[in-house]
């Protein structure tokens, strides 16, 4: 269902990007072309994917499966406030397991072609993340933080781990939710650290059930990184020291296992 979402939303996305930007250019020459308008094609394109992908798979499982999603609060501040911790606080482990991923040698043509489509998926973000007004800052939340927040957190969270945990132990469930999580993100030298974000949202969810608290984390960890990117402060948050941050993570986790 996912890969027909970003085949659908191709289809339908490309030509109203074309109409409403003015785009002459066919879709495969988009990216990494210097006009602005091309990214916000790119954009709208985006926006599409993530509702068609995410959000409708998850509501037609969810209606499918007969799958009840409650939106009652049940984590109480205390986990709120360390569930939100150890996600500002990993953030340079996380730019640190990327860097290390990335040093891997991996010979032969698989290598070279997984490290082509890792440059191809850079070039794109940074194109995204231009943002010389804070017009496309807030254009950028809406498409890379507030939707896949949502909607992501719908289909992995709120619809696919429940179904595991029906069938599945609690330990198995989130182990296979977060490699699908990490898979479909297609960031092949940061697998590990989106297997460990996706790893400790269904961890979260599994323990709480609050829908809510995973979409906020996932929105936190999403947003927080725009809006540094967006003031240029990004490099000196992401290298922090992760002799600080690392026990920091641990003590905070060692907080939530405490009180979920």
């Amino acid at each position: 269902m996912m890969l027909a979402g970003m085949s659908l939303a191709t289809v339908f996305a490309v030509p109203l990007a074309r109409y409403f930007f003015e785009l002459p250019l066919p879709f495969q020459e988009w990216m990494g072309n210097p006009d602005s308008q091309y990214a916000n094609g790119i954009r709208l394109v985006q926006f599409f994917a993530a509702f068609l992908s995410f959000f409708l798979p998850a509501l037609l499982l969810k209606f499918f499966a007969n799958i009840d999603l409650s939106l009652k609060t049940s984590a109480n501040w205390k986990i709120y406030a360390l569930a939100s911790m150890v996600m500002l606080f990993s953030m340079p482990v996380v730019t640190q397991l990327a860097e290390w991923s990335a040093s891997l040698p991996i010979p032969g043509a698989i290598g070279e072609a997984l490290k082509a489509q890792q440059e191809a998926n850079d070039n794109l973000l940074e194109q995204l993340l231009v943002m010389p007004n804070a017009w496309l800052f807030l254009g950028n939340f809406l498409v890379l933080a507030l939707l896949p927040a949502l909607a992501e957190e719908l289909l992995f969270r709120g619809v696919m781990l429940k179904l595991l945990l029906s069938r599945l132990s609690m330990g198995m469930s989130v182990l296979l939710n977060a490699a699908l999580f990490s898979v479909v993100h297609q960031q092949v030298f940061n697998f590990v650290g989106i297997f460990a974000l996706g790893a400790f949202l269904a961890w979260m969810y599994a323990k709480t059930m609050d829908f809510k608290l995973v979409v906020w984390l996932h929105l936190l960890n999403n947003g927080l990184l725009l809006l540094l990117i967006y003031l240029g402060l990004e490099q000196q948050v992401l290298e922090q020291s992760v002799l600080i941050c690392l026990p920091i993570v641990l003590l905070a986790l060692f907080g939530l296992k405490r009180s979920v």
